[in-house]
């Protein structure tokens, strides 16, 4: 067995484990960045399997929770080909970039202020 066998084994037990569930950002970044790693190493089915099985993931985010983004995820699932789904890269990357972005940039709430809650 290949190593490139053994990973899409491995990517295929655990892409269900996102369908349909609660992800946190940190775990739906984790998601994207192993769709994008199978994409480039050109194992197009686990990337399809992952980006499936994503797609119906809610993900928390503090307080806030949104929908997996199907504008990305979509082209990569229904992808039949390496190239079909290596034209999405530039876009998962965006998505990548901007999650990190938003992480970094993430401050905690100020404390709340006495004399306000005090009314």
């Amino acid at each position: 067995m290949t190593a490139r066998t053994i990973a899409s084994l491995a990517a295929l037990a655990l892409a269900p484990a996102a369908a349909g569930r609660d992800l946190s950002l940190d775990e739906y970044r984790g998601e994207l960045t192993a769709i994008r790693d199978a994409l480039r190493e050109g194992d197009v089915a686990a990337a399809r399997d992952r980006a499936r099985a994503l797609r119906e993931a809610r993900v928390r985010a503090g307080r806030d929770s949104f929908a997996a983004d199907r504008t990305v995820l979509d082209p990569i699932a229904a992808s039949n080909s390496p190239e079909d789904a290596r034209a999405s890269l530039g876009r998962l990357d965006r998505v990548l970039e901007e999650i990190d972005s938003t992480a970094r940039n993430r401050r905690p709430p100020p404390p709340p202020d006495p004399a306000l809650l005090e009314r």
